[in-house]
């Protein structure tokens, strides 16, 4: 059964419940370590609340499109400004704007992996330091020296149909066409 206080404005409230300590407390209950009452005792079960420290001199996360690249730091020089940005090596996701100082680069590269936020992010298109450049060579047959013209009939494409051998005088002929400017 619970009492009623009586207070202004006609409104009642309950009274508090009465708590008995038996004893006090000689052990952490989250770690089971001896307590003193003179030491402030920290734990895993008892510690406050800290900000997580986002580094801005420190890539210290992987990237926050891709979560498995590594981040690098560029400084381009554009129009007299250097401007900074991080990008990743493995998916080429940078954060976008570029910004002038490379500290706020590091740190919105780390805080937005932390956050977990992804985004449309642009693609970096320029090579990165260590690229190989040599990976970006489109590889393929040489060309022949001379066009197959097995079937082709026509203007003659070395000489032009005869007109170089017109300019060039000292020319015997055209070793495609012979000298006609035709290849029939």
């Amino acid at each position: 059964m619970t009492k009623h206080v009586d207070t202004a404005f006609e409104r009642h409230f309950s009274e508090p419940p009465v708590v008995a300590v038996k004893e006090g407390r000689t052990h952490c209950e989250a770690c089971k370590e001896p307590l003193d009452p003179s030491v402030m005792h920290k734990c895993h079960g008892n510690q406050e609340y800290q900000a997580p420290v986002v580094s801005a001199t420190e890539i210290t996360q992987r990237c926050p499109e891709c979560s498995t690249g590594e981040g690098v730091l560029l400084s381009l020089p554009f129009y007299g400004v250097v401007e900074h940005v991080v990008v990743c090596k493995t998916c080429r996701r940078y954060l976008y704007p570029l910004v002038n100082d490379p500290g706020k680069a590091i740190s919105s590269w780390n805080e937005q992996a932390m956050r977990g936020l992804k985004g449309c992010w642009p693609v970096w298109r320029a090579a990165l330091p260590g690229d190989d450049e040599r990976a970006n060579v489109i590889q393929g047959d040489a060309k022949p020296a001379q066009p197959d013209l097995a079937n082709y009939t026509g203007e003659c494409p070395k000489c032009r149909g005869g007109r170089d051998l017109v300019f060039n005088a000292e020319s015997v002929g055209c070793d495609l066409c012979g000298g006609k400017g035709v290849i029939a």
